[in-house]
């Protein structure tokens, strides 16, 4: 007779939950780098802006173009500010579905180990009644000595 743990469905329930936390792990981290790369193109983007600024202050000087490109700094900044937030909100969730990991593996781990305990006891049980039955077998096949 094999082993049976008698907790598997609660363990493969923990395993499918543990796997579904990994999901949302890498979806979450998949987010964080597409919103880190977005953000370091707005800072690029202002970057290369600024530069273009600084170039018109030389020579003749259109005020109304000056101006569009500072209100349109004005507005990249703000972006990049949503941006920065939006970054830091997304590392909040890469936390918390870490920590959220580290307890759906902790759980897994807990079950494995007692399925194993179990298993180990069973099969240690299973191999004494074994050896009595063996040595009961062996003590009816002696003769009995009679003592006077």
């Amino acid at each position: 007779m094999a082993f049976r743990f008698r907790l598997q469905a609660l363990l493969d329930l923990r395993i499918r939950k543990r796997d579904a936390v990994r999901q949302d792990l890498a979806d979450a981290l998949a987010s964080q780098r597409e919103l880190d790369t977005r953000r370091n193109q707005m800072a690029d983007d202002i970057h290369r802006h600024e530069q273009e600024v600084r170039q018109m202050g030389s020579g003749r000087i259109d005020i109304n173009r000056l101006n569009r490109q500072r209100h349109y700094l004005a507005h990249l900044g703000q972006n990049l500010r949503q941006s920065e937030q939006e970054v830091t909100e997304a590392g909040k969730l890469v936390e918390q579905r870490q920590a959220e990991l580290a307890t759906a593996e902790q759980e897994v781990r807990l079950l494995e180990k007692l399925r194993d305990k179990q298993s180990e006891e069973y099969y240690f049980n299973q191999e004494k009644k074994a050896e009595l039955q063996r040595d009961e077998a062996w003590l009816n096949t002696r003769p009995i000595e009679e003592t006077s």
